[in-house]
């Protein structure tokens, strides 16, 4: 599940609408885990779109779509029973594109940061529960939060 922070003062020309933004999204990522302890990872996520209702000034709709591409440096710390906890940080391109009533396109690379619990349920096949943020840096694209269940095979 992910939030995207938008708010009327986002968008150009809107002085008031209802905005639902938080919806479902995905998140595609690969790496490479140089140690127990560290890993350099690159992801893609698309967010569902954030949906304007009642856009003032028209009474009019809309919807923002949002996607990012990431790179993380990601920190691990192992336990024994095959539990780990992972701390990441690095930089996002986040692209926004607008439709029906929001009209316009913007991109930016932002800070991202996250965390999460992770468990082996064999030497090869991590589980994970974590949470990835992009923060507002600038510009009219707000932060963004990524809440996700994941599952991931680890070669060789």
């Amino acid at each position: 599940m992910a939030e995207s922070h938008y708010s009327c003062s986002d968008v150009d020309g809107i002085t008031s609408a209802s905005i639902d933004s938080t919806r479902p999204a995905g998140r595609l990522f690969g790496g490479y885990q140089f140690d127990p302890n560290l890993a350099l990872e690159f992801g893609y996520t698309q967010f569902s779109n954030t949906d304007f209702s009642n856009v003032q000034p028209g009474n009019t709709s809309g919807h923002i779509s949002q996607h990012a591409i990431d790179m993380l440096g990601k920190g691990i710390l192992p336990f024994n029973n095959g539990f780990s906890i992972s701390g990441n940080v690095g930089m996002a391109y986040i692209k926004s594109d607008g439709g029906g009533a929001i009209s316009g396109s913007e991109n930016k690379i932002n800070p991202a940061f996250g965390a999460g619990a992770i468990y082996d349920i064999s030497p090869n096949v991590p589980v994970s529960v974590s949470w990835n943020h992009i923060q507002k840096w600038g510009g009219d694209i707000p932060s963004t939060d990524l809440f996700s269940l994941g599952v991931a095979y680890n070669f060789g």
